[in-house]
């Protein structure tokens, strides 16, 4: 399975294949470091634009393998950890990388109220955030 090695933000799409991988290398990527199926996201600095490189087997090693453009709107940042599963066959999904996104939310909201029950039953004293005392 691939996995994202990086994800970098603002980035200028003008600057075609090159000026990508010039501006990875800018951002600590660094070629010895990528194996077959590594894949990099950049995402443009309005952040409704991502292209995906992905490390091949060849000796250049380096080619878009998905571009998306968001309809309306921007990018939800915490879909692109989901890249590597939904993407396949030259289509990037990031409705479905979105609505991954969400759901881990959603169910690390469930666990967090879970724990809340949990420790309450049990008597735990639940924990307290200082308030900063306003002059």
């Amino acid at each position: 399975m691939s996995r994202l090695l990086r994800y970098i933000p603002d980035t200028d799409m003008r600057c075609r294949h090159d000026g990508l991988l010039e501006h990875a290398r800018r951002n600590g990527v660094r070629r010895e470091d990528l194996s077959p199926g590594d894949l990099l996201a950049f995402i443009n600095t309005s952040a409704d634009r991502i292209m995906v490189f992905g490390m091949t087997d060849e000796k250049d090693g380096f080619g878009v393998l998905g571009y998306y453009r968001a309809p309306h709107g921007r990018i939800e940042p915490r879909s692109i950890q989901f890249i590597p599963q939904v993407f396949g066959g030259g289509r990037l999904d990031m409705d479905r990388a979105t609505e991954m996104a969400v759901e881990k939310m959603i169910e690390a909201s469930r666990q967090r109220k879970r724990d809340a029950a949990r420790a309450r039953r049990e008597g735990k004293p639940k924990s307290k955030k200082k308030r900063k005392k306003s002059k």
